[in-house]
């Protein structure tokens, strides 16, 4: 039994299959990209869940056992999810290209420079 189906379109780009991936030209040598880009994405997945698991866990953990008191779990939640946040946008800016400043810090020193 197969895990996922894959077929190639005709001459006009139709699919005579009803298959979840259509590849547009009859080269399969793609499906080994494809295959190791949803590995990447699947990685990316379980260690995303793990890094907002982790502070929550550990927050309930000290409630219970330590007797913290809420606000502990307030900061520690907080800080969890603000290292998901910075995780989250620095993939993205990887995925997009683009670099570490954000355009209005890039424009403003685009300002600073004009005037130099």
């Amino acid at each position: 039994m197969a895990d996922v189906a894959v077929t190639v379109a005709n001459q006009h780009y139709q699919v005579t299959a009803a298959a979840p991936i259509v590849f547009l030209s009859p080269d399969l040598a793609k499906f080994e990209s494809l295959h190791s880009l949803s590995q990447k994405r699947n990685a990316q997945v379980k260690s995303a869940v793990a890094l907002a698991a982790l502070p929550n866990v550990t927050a309930i953990a000290a409630a219970v056992f330590f007797n913290a008191p809420a606000l502990v779990s307030v900061i520690m939640t907080t800080l969890g999810a603000v290292t998901c946040y910075r995780h989250a946008s620095r993939v993205l800016r990887q995925a997009s290209g683009g670099s570490a400043e954000l355009p209005f810090l890039r424009k403003r020193s685009h300002e600073l420079e004009s005037r130099i």
